[in-house]
């Protein structure tokens, strides 16, 4: 080789090299400018989401106790009398009583709502829960909580069971699911 053709070779070699350098340049600005925008579009949206999980959980309202809150909105009254306000509490009639109002247990809307919500976790003993027509798995809770105690449950949500059971489904319907349930078992129910 002469040395004319070598100095073409390195001249060649030096150009594609550079090229390449200025190729790489280019691509790894791309990229991070690319990055930047895709970094900063997921920092709007979780800050965004973060914002709307915030606003969902936050509280619909605030206690005030007069004295020692000044919450925003709300009505300092000093001239209540604290023993005035508990006696006018005590005079509030009473609530008449539940069972005098609460029509009679009805075995069929029972066993429906029952079907519907119930009988997915009961009839097997899903989570722990109690499968109908095993006395020996609502006996003790019978005993233990007695009626309303297990209609509060069912009403509230207990262990991995949601509040009403996930049934659409009124107070009086539930307390009747939770008497059939029980009479399905073999226990006599007082209601």
């Amino acid at each position: 080789m002469s040395k004319t053709q070598d100095q073409t070779f390195v001249n060649t070699f030096i150009g594609i090299i550079v090229l390449l350098a200025l190729i790489a340049l280019v691509l790894a600005g791309l990229s991070h400018y690319t990055g930047g925008t895709i970094t900063h579009q997921a920092d709007q949206r979780a800050e965004h989401e973060r914002e709307r999980v915030l606003q969902a959980i936050a509280p619909v309202g605030q206690v005030a106790i007069a004295g020692r809150d000044e919450a925003p909105g709300t009505v300092e009254d000093e001239d209540v009398d604290p023993d005035e306000a508990v006696a006018e509490a005590d005079d509030v009639d009473e609530a008449p009583e539940e069972e005098e109002d609460r029509p009679a247990f009805d075995p069929e809307v029972a066993q429906q709502i029952n079907e519907a919500a119930c009988m997915a976790c009961h009839a097997s003993g899903v989570a722990g829960s109690p499968v109908t027509g095993e006395e020996g798995e609502w006996a003790p809770r019978l005993d233990e909580r007695g009626l309303d105690g297990l209609v509060e449950n069912v009403i509230s949500g207990m262990g991995a069971m949601p509040p009403r059971g996930g049934a659409d489904a009124d107070d009086t319907e539930l307390r009747w699911v939770v008497i059939w349930m029980l009479e399905e078992s073999g226990l006599e129910v007082d209601y």
